[in-house]
């Protein structure tokens, strides 16, 4: 299952309190899965030795961390992709991706045994250039508080199906079925139900 906006949000907040301050001593790729957007793993790996992490930050489901440079490091989590902090010493687990290690405080690691995950470095600047679709996102419920007004505003003149609607990222950013599905049981309301009968 795809992740969802609550869990990239405690991956979030899990990292930044765990690696922000902290300065990169080097970065190892085991391929290519991750790292679409390089000629090869060097490229990548060897830009961010040396940086210090400012902050972790979210945009939708990217994960985007800031470094000292002024560039982002752009992570986007794919299904069953996994992002955690570990002691240098932890046994690497089958399908680790990339590793980070830090000067103090051990290695992040993105485990993605499908290779369906994304990460690069952009501009700060520059993340919607690389990153158009992120433009379009509606509203982020975590980020800014949305009143029930406000949402139905949105959601009552879009003619359709419930489900569908709130699996739209242009209406509701990061919910997926799981979540849908839930929302909509606790609320009462059928998947199929129109939302301009609302």
């Amino acid at each position: 299952m795809p992740l969802e906006l609550p869990e990239i949000e405690t991956i979030r907040r899990d990292l930044d309190r765990e690696i922000s301050g902290r300065k990169v001593k080097e970065a190892e790729a085991a391929s290519m899965a991750v790292l679409g957007r390089y000629k090869n793993r060097k490229s990548f790996t060897s830009l961010l030795a040396g940086l210090k992490v400012r902050s972790v930050r979210r945009l939708g489901l990217h994960l985007l961390v800031d470094l000292d440079d002024g560039n982002l490091m752009v992570v986007r989590l794919g299904e069953g992709a996994l992002l955690r902090r570990h002691a240098n010493k932890d046994a690497v687990a089958r399908g680790t991706e990339l590793t980070v290690t830090f000067t103090v405080g051990g290695q992040v690691r993105l485990v993605d045994p499908g290779g369906t995950s994304e990460v690069c470095l952009v501009p700060g600047g520059d993340l919607l250039g690389e990153f158009p679709a992120l433009a379009a996102l509606g509203l982020d419920p975590v980020a800014e508080p949305v009143s029930w007004t406000s949402f139905a505003g949105q959601v009552i003149p879009r003619a359709g199906d419930l489900k569908v609607l709130l699996c739209d990222d242009s209406l509701v950013v990061g919910l997926g079925d799981v979540y849908v599905d839930e929302v909509l049981f606790h609320a009462g309301l059928r998947h199929d139900r129109q939302s301009d009968s609302l």
